[in-house]
C-alpha cells in the first residue's frame, strides 16, 4: 500500500499506530523491541545483584523468565497462528523469543522429527557479558538459570517437553564454538519405552494398572510432579514449576529408570499388590440415582 510508512520521519501524527508502518519498518521495529527486552534485563538485574547479592539475583532472574515466558510464548503462537505441541512448534516460539534477541544471539536450528530437535548458539551475547567475570557467574547463568527457564518455555507448548544440553559453558576448550548446543525433545519417550519393555519381558503385569510400584511411578511422573510443573507455568508460579515440579519430576524419573533397570538386570518380576484397591476400573454402567424423566 502506498500510504504505508517506511519510517516515522516527518511531522507528529496524533492518530499514528503500528498498522501505518510498512513491512520493512515493522521488521526493523520488531528487532528493536526484542533488544529492548535484553536492555531492560541488563539494566535491572545488575541492580538486584549489587543490592542483594548473587543468590537473590539468580532467584529473581529465574522467577522473571519462568513467569513471563509461558505467557508471551502462548500469545505469540496465537498471534502468528502456529498451533501444535511438537518440537517444531516449540522451536518456532524460541525463534521469536525476546530472550533470543536476533542482534544478541546467532543461533542455528534443526528439527529431526516431531519429538526431537536441536539448536546451537554460535555467538551468545549473554556469555560474552559474563565470561570475563569468571566461571562461577558463567555456571549460574548457563546452568542454574537456563535449566528451569528453558524447560518452562518448552512446557508452555508441551507438558512433556524438555530442553537438555549437549554441551554448554564454561567452554572447554577455551573459545569453543558453538558456545552451546541443546537438544529439544519430549522425554516422555524413554519412560514409555521402558514401561513397554518391562511388559514385553513379563517383568510387569499388564492386566491391571497401579498394582505394581513402577506403574504408579510412571503415572505420577506426568500427573503428580508433572501436573504441578504445568500448573505452575500456567499460573506464573515459578517456585511450583521448578522446586515442586520439574525438580521432583527429574528425581522420580531417575528412581523409575533405576528400578526398571534393576528388574531387567536380575530378570526379576516386580512385586504385585494383589489387594491394591481400584487397580482397574469397572465398565459396568452405574446404578441410576435420579428418577427417569417421564
Amino acid at each position: 500500500m502506498k500510504d504505508l510508512k517506511d519510517d516515522y520521519n516527518g511531522p507528529f501524527e496524533p492518530d499514528f499506530h503500528l498498522g501505518k508502518l510498512s513491512r520493512s519498518a515493522l521488521t526493523s521495529l520488531g528487532r528493536e523491541y526484542m533488544i529492548f527486552g535484553q536492555i531492560n534485563d541488563r539494566v535491572g538485574l545488575p541492580q538486584v545483584a549489587l543490592g542483594y547479592g548473587p543468590e537473590v539475583y539468580k532467584e529473581v532472574a529465574i522467577d522473571e523468565w519462568m513467569g513471563a515466558s509461558p505467557i508471551y510464548t502462548r500469545r505469540m503462537r496465537k498471534t502468528l497462528r502456529f498451533e501444535g505441541d511438537d518440537v517444531s512448534t516449540i522451536m518456532k516460539g524460541l525463534q521469536l523469543d525476546v530472550g533470543f534477541a536476533h542482534q544478541y544471539y546467532d543461533i542455528g536450528w534443526e528439527v529431526e522429527s516431531k519429538k526431537r530437535g536441536a539448536f546451537w548458539v554460535n555467538s551468545c551475547g549473554a556469555l560474552m557479558d559474563v565470561e570475563p567475570r569468571g566461571e562461577d557467574i558463567v555456571v549460574m547463568v548457563c546452568h542454574d538459570i537456563e535449566d528451569p527457564t528453558f524447560d518452562a518455555t518448552a512446557v508452555a507448548t508441551n507438558p512433556c517437553a524438555r530442553i537438555r544440553p549437549i554441551h554448554r559453558p564454561p567452554r572447554q576448550p577455551v573459545g569453543r564454538v558453538p558456545h552451546c548446543h541443546w537438544i529439544n525433545e519430549v522425554y516422555f519417550k524413554p519412560a514409555k519405552k521402558m514401561l513397554d519393555d518391562l511388559y514385553a519381558k513379563g517383568l510387569l503385569d499388564s492386566t491391571r494398572f497401579f498394582d505394581e510400584r513402577l506403574e504408579v511411578e510412571y503415572y505420577e511422573l506426568w500427573h503428580h510432579e508433572g501436573r504441578r510443573a504445568r500448573m505452575g507455568a500456567a499460573m506464573m508460579a515459578p517456585d511450583y514449576s521448578w522446586w515442586h515440579g520439574f525438580y521432583e519430576c527429574k528425581a522420580r524419573f531417575n528412581n523409575y529408570m533405576e528400578g526398571a533397570r534393576d528388574l531387567i538386570k536380575h530378570n526379576k518380576k516386580a512385586y504385585k499388590a494383589t489387594d491394591y484397591p481400584n487397580a482397574t476400573g469397572s465398565t459396568k454402567k452405574p446404578i441410576e440415582v435420579l428418577p427417569k424423566k417421564k
